[in-house]
C-alpha cells in the first residue's frame, strides 16, 4: 500500500506535457506508417531511393524537427532558450 500511496503523492505531469508527448507520438505515429507504405511500394524503385525521396521533403524533416520539440518539451516543460 506504500508504493499506492508514493505513486499518488509523486509528481504529476502537467497538461503542457501531456499535450507535448500525445503532439510527438501522433507525428511518430504518421512517420511510421508512411514509412510501412513507403516499403509497401511496389513500383520498382529501389528501397533505399524511396527513402531518400521521403525525407527529402520538407515537410517530413519538419515534422521530425518539431517531434523533437515535443518530446524535449514533454520531458522539461520550464526550459527555455537560455537553458538550451
Amino acid at each position: 500500500m506504500a508504493a499506492a500511496a508514493a505513486v499518488r503523492g509523486g509528481p504529476r505531469a502537467s497538461a503542457s506535457q501531456i499535450w507535448n508527448g500525445a503532439v510527438g507520438l501522433l507525428i511518430v505515429a504518421a512517420l511510421i506508417v508512411q514509412a510501412v507504405l513507403n516499403v509497401q511500394a511496389t513500383d520498382g524503385v529501389p528501397m533505399a531511393t524511396r527513402f531518400i525521396r521521403l525525407f527529402r521533403f520538407f515537410t517530413v524533416q519538419s515534422n521530425v524537427a518539431v517531434a523533437v520539440a515535443a518530446f524535449s518539451l514533454a520531458m522539461a516543460p520550464a526550459r527555455t532558450a537560455a537553458h538550451a
